[in-house]
């Protein structure tokens, strides 16, 4: 499964989507004054880097890009 080419390209896609998901999730527990100085300037970052890992676990299948 993990060496399917499907699973490397849509991988970093359901990454950055869960990270949405939790990001809804903490923002409908949580209250707004919170949600909007403690979760923003948290979650971002973090998806941004686990995209990004991803993307570079995965960077030689993409065969297309080189």
């Amino acid at each position: 499964m993990i060496q399917s080419p499907w699973f490397k390209r849509t991988l970093p896609f359901a990454i950055y989507m869960l990270f949405i998901l939790i990001s809804d999730l903490l923002e409908t527990i949580l209250p707004e004054s919170v949600a909007a100085t403690y979760l923003v300037p948290v979650i971002y970052p973090v998806k941004i880097i686990a995209v990004t890992i991803t993307l570079a676990v995965f960077w030689k299948s993409y065969d297309e890009l080189h």
